[in-house]
Order: structure tokens, then sequence, then C-alpha cells
């Protein structure tokens, strides 16, 4: 008595789609927002610091970023230009101490007398994944970093 052996079974063809199934929820990051928003955010204040420092390099006029909890605002002299609201799940960390970040005319930070590198992080509350923006005082280049 000879068997035909052609095909598989239903048994078969329901372990081999279960375990392709397993195999992918595990091999697939999952991409979280929070993760997003956090990208977002230390993209748009690196932006906005990009753009004070150029305006006040071609213009020469009093732009100022303002760092506040939750927030910060693009401030040409005393007048508002823009006003950006974190997520809610970042955290602003900074070194300055009135919160200002201004340059001028030069591309050079506008400090007295700090030579110190200007260190801004974004916290992620949820699992504490950062990005650094920095400004290097003697050049004024703005980097921006990510979790070390």
């Amino acid at each position: 008595m000879r068997f035909n052996n052609k095909g598989l079974t239903l048994i078969e063809l329901l372990l081999v789609i279960a375990l392709i199934g397993i195999i992918s929820i595990i091999a697939i990051p999952q991409i979280k927002s929070y993760d997003y928003d956090l990208d977002s955010d230390s993209k748009k204040l690196y932006m906005d610091i990009c753009y004070i420092r150029t305006m006040a390099m071609t213009e020469g006029e009093d732009y100022k970023i303002k760092l506040s909890d939750g927030f910060y605002e693009v401030l040409n002299g005393n007048k508002l230009i823009r006003k950006e609201l974190f997520s809610k799940i970042c955290d602003i960390e900074s070194d300055i101490g009135n919160k200002t970040i201004k340059f001028r005319h030069t591309g050079l930070l506008d400090t007295k007398l700090n030579t110190k590198n200007i260190v801004i992080k974004l916290v992620n509350k949820k699992n504490n994944k950062y990005k650094k923006i920095v400004i290097v005082s003697y050049t004024g280049k703005i980097l921006l970093e990510n979790e070390v």
C-alpha cells in the first residue's frame, strides 16, 4: 500500500502560521509614540536655537529663547514671535542660570564671561531617555546629541 505524501496537513499549516506570528511579534520592534514626541520636541528646540543664531548674525537684532517648565518662547526683543509647548512626557533640564539663550552678531553666545558650554537636556519621563542640545561657547556651534 502506497500513500500519496503531497501537500501539508491542516495541523502542520496552522503550526507554521503560528510560529511565523510569534517570531514576527518578537522580531519587529514597536515604535512608541513618546519616543517620537521626544525627537520632535528636541528637533523643534534645536531648529529654533539655530534660527535665533542665524537671525542675530544676519539682522543683528535681539533674538532670544526663554526656557520654562513645559514650554519655551522665541522672542525678538520683548516681542513674542512664537510659543512652543513641550509634550506632556518631556521634561527640560538646563544649566542656564536665567534660562535665556541669546547670541551676538558674531554667532557666539551672549554671556557675561561664561566660558562654559550650555547644555539643555530634554528627558522622557516614561523611560528616562533623553536628547541633549549643546551650545559650544567658543564657537557658537549647536549640537543635537542622542542619549549617551
